[in-house]
């Protein structure tokens, strides 16, 4: 598979979208797994079309299509094993939750479905107490807005 190309419409995508997001990605003008893997978490959630929900489905969606081997998360789902992820050290690495891109989050070495749960909910805290967040409307109308804005602040 390749990991960079990965398109929303493709069968791959549909078989771990259980949450039905691709359309509302497709809206959003995000047409690659690679294109959301570069985004920053806090502007998927500032995408018009991208709730909070979606951005945590998608996120899993991600996580489901990176990390096929789902032992360790049915173990944790049976009580066989306990959660083990160093939540400190992961922290610690990554202070600035605003920076954190979802790939950076996504592809984490040991993460674990209930890992990416709890992060997720860490994430979409802060997110919320950010200067980022405007409870009015959307920072990009959609994923090629967010583009032609990150031109401009590097020109």
């Amino acid at each position: 598979m390749d990991h960079n190309r990965i398109s929303i419409r493709s069968e791959a995508w549909r078989q771990k979208d259980t949450g039905f997001v691709a359309d509302r990605l497709l809206g959003a003008g995000i047409r690659y797994a690679d294109e959301i893997l570069a985004l920053r978490v806090f502007d998927l959630l500032n995408l018009n079309r991208i709730d909070a929900g979606t951005a945590e489905e998608t996120i899993l969606v991600l996580y489901r299509l990176y990390n096929p081997n789902t032992l360790v998360d049915r173990s944790l789902e049976e009580g066989t094993l306990d959660q083990y992820f160093p939540f400190p050290d992961w922290r610690k690495r990554h202070k600035d939750l605003s920076a954190l891109t979802v790939g950076e989050f996504v592809m984490t070495e040991g993460i674990n479905h209930r890992a990416i749960v709890r992060i997720c909910s860490r994430l979409l805290k802060a997110f919320y107490r950010s200067e980022e967040y405007c409870g009015r409307e959307y920072r990009y109308l959609d994923y090629r807005e967010l583009l032609g804005k990150e031109a401009e602040k590097t020109s």
